[in-house]
């Protein structure tokens, strides 16, 4: 391109963080820096998501703590959960916690569904419960939350939670369907 603006940075940006291009994703973001363009928070949603999904905890914490320090950008949800997931993938869940227990704003159900994630991962069941109680009152229908919660108790052999869950999407209208101890499915069709 004869000329590159910052819509066009941050999407070969994006492309590299999308498929797990971490390295390139790198390259791009100091290449933009370096052409003179100055990174904006969909640049740095965009390295963040990359060193999380390439396991460069070490690389993505230092350009979290660049934002603000560096750029004069405060960091906004997104950027809280691809820490989050950054730092569920290297199994730090209470490093995870008490960066969300720090943020400057509510978490919402994005930033809980990454630690209730990497909760499961990592049969963390003590997080997990948090995670999930919080994500039951932001999305009370999300089926995924209640799944994930059941398969960490499974894991534990916790088979009475594991009922109690069932028995949470039941009333709330869902068919329960077990295939296996420790697997949990369900059809979301209403029951007749």
């Amino acid at each position: 391109m004869p000329m590159r603006n910052l819509v066009s940075w941050n999407a070969i940006l994006g492309g590299y963080a999308m498929h797990g291009k971490a390295k390139e994703a790198i390259e791009i973001f100091h290449l933009m820096q370096r052409s003179g363009q100055k990174p904006d928070l969909v640049s740095f949603t965009g390295i963040l998501s990359a060193c999380s999904q390439s396991g460069l905890t070490e690389e993505g914490q230092c350009y979290f703590n660049d934002m603000s320090r560096e750029h004069g950008i405060e960091p906004g949800v997104e950027h809280y959960t691809c820490m989050v997931s950054l730092l569920g993938r290297a199994g730090k869940l209470e490093e995870a916690y008490s960066m969300i227990k720090k943020m400057p704003f509510e978490p919402d159900g994005c930033v809980w569904g990454a630690l209730l994630s990497f909760c499961r991962v990592h049969n963390n069941m003590t997080l997990g419960e948090i995670a999930a109680k919080q994500l039951f009152k932001l999305e009370p229908t999300n089926s995924v939350n209640y799944i994930l919660l059941s398969n960490i108790y499974a894991s534990k052999g916790k088979w009475r939670e594991v009922n109690e869950v069932r028995d949470m999407m039941s009333k709330i209208g869902w068919c329960v369907v077990s295939f296996g101890e420790a697997t949990l499915q369900m059809l979301t069709l209403p029951m007749l």
